[in-house]
């Protein structure tokens, strides 16, 4: 039986798409006939406490092995002296290729390579599959061939250009060295993916190897659910500052204006995120109308989704093929979407092709307030294209990669 390990940072409990990209390959590589055994690091669990144990195992889902390096807790003064002498080494850790910034990441980093390249000599695999971010996962993966990996192959499952998160400014000198260690990790590997077509020509074109798409899915169809009180326009999940958020809020004006009875409501809000809602909320008088709620476990987000009315998905301006993985959510729905603004890219393509909403400029305030009251009203409904929706599941998209994976070994 063919063995692999998935080098994954995210991994349940921690139930983000990131996590669920993961626990997908893994399902998949496990039903195509594979031994397979994920590598990840002890998530936080209840009390923000971490499972410990250095080599921890544990079944994530039946018939897959979960190996989680465990966090060893350093003095304090050993955690100020380590700050100290990183900030000394910046310069010369960053031209080396260390471009993790976070200090839990680092340590994650220090205190599970060795555990991780003992895993691959001691389980020699097939094929090791290095999830990036973050970046060591690809260094990691492309190290594994000189312990006993067969082949190594990198899934590249969010990024548009190519820069790190890092307190370094963002300049092109600084992109091409980012970009030079990408090339070094990528040149062995057998297979190379992301997420969207146009990352996959972006990827091609900067390594000159072929990279293919497969997109994040998702697990199965929502059935609409019965929802009491005002019409809901849903947003569900993080967003980003590349997000114009303006045109829903005038939209929204525009209905409080016209005395429609409707909650615009954002779950999965934190951080800066929060403080921008508020402001917005407070600029566009809609303090009565707005909801903004932290982030709910997984499931309860996905009983949301099947409740609301109308599903908003603001589409990110200047970075084609941005598909945030909440999308694929939305189209295994029944309400409609509102791409609003529209992208002109790969998320209205998706919408359109799968017959699942409709977009709009951010100058499109009238039309999109029409289509929104027709939906609210009843005189409008979207019939789905449900076979091609079927194709965007994470299984069926996995399944595709394993298909190649096949041919590796």
């Amino acid at each position: 039986m063919a063995k692999i390990i998935i080098l994954s940072y995210h991994s349940l409990p921690f139930d983000v798409i990131a996590s669920q990209r993961t626990l997908g390959y893994a399902n998949a590589f496990r039903d195509g006939g594979f031994e397979t055994i994920i590598f990840t690091h002890s998530w936080r669990i209840e009390n923000s406490t971490w499972i410990c144990g250095i080599g921890n195992s544990d079944q994530l889902e039946e018939g897959v092995r979960v190996i989680r390096s465990g966090i060893k807790k350093q003095p304090f003064k050993h955690q100020i002296l380590s700050r100290f002498f990183r900030r000394l080494t910046r310069r010369k850790r960053w031209k080396s290729g260390d471009f993790e910034t976070h200090p839990m990441t680092r340590q994650i980093r220090d205190d599970g390579k060795s555990l991780f390249l003992k895993l691959i000599e001691t389980e020699q695999p097939d094929l090791v599959l290095g999830i990036f971010s973050p970046h060591f996962n690809l260094d990691w993966a492309a190290q594994s061939l000189e312990h006993g990996a067969k082949h190594y192959a990198l899934d590249f499952r969010d990024l548009w250009d190519i820069r790190a998160n890092t307190s370094f400014q963002v300049t092109e000198k600084n992109v091409r060295h980012i970009r030079d260690h990408w090339k070094k990790w990528c040149s062995k590997a057998s297979l190379l993916s992301t997420v969207s077509q146009p990352y996959a020509d972006f990827l091609t074109q900067e390594f000159g190897e072929t990279v293919i798409s497969i997109c994040n899915g998702f697990t199965e169809r929502k059935v609409a659910l019965d929802h009491d009180g005002p019409f809901t326009i849903l947003h569900a999940g993080t967003f980003y500052a590349n997000q114009n958020l303006h045109p829903i809020f005038k939209l929204c004006q525009k209905l409080k204006e016209n005395d429609k009875d409707f909650r615009l409501r954002f779950i999965g809000v934190r951080g800066i995120m929060d403080k921008r809602l508020n402001s917005l909320t407070l600029q566009y008088d809609l303090n009565d109308y707005v909801s903004i709620e932290g982030r709910i476990p997984r499931e309860e987000a996905m009983i949301e989704i099947s409740k609301a009315g109308l599903l908003l998905y603001p589409c990110w301006e200047g970075f084609p093929g941005v598909y945030s993985g909440k999308i694929f959510e939305y189209i295994s729905a029944e309400a409609p979407i509102l791409l609003f603004p529209r992208d002109e890219n790969v998320v209205q393509e998706l919408v359109k092709e799968t017959q699942s909403g409709v977009g709009f400029s951010p100058e499109e305030i009238d039309a999109a307030y029409d289509y929104t009251v027709s939906i609210i009203d009843g005189s409008h409904t979207v019939h789905r294209n449900w076979d091609i929706i079927d194709q965007y599941t994470r299984s069926a998209q996995c399944t595709q990669y394993v298909e190649l994976v096949k041919k590796l070994v």
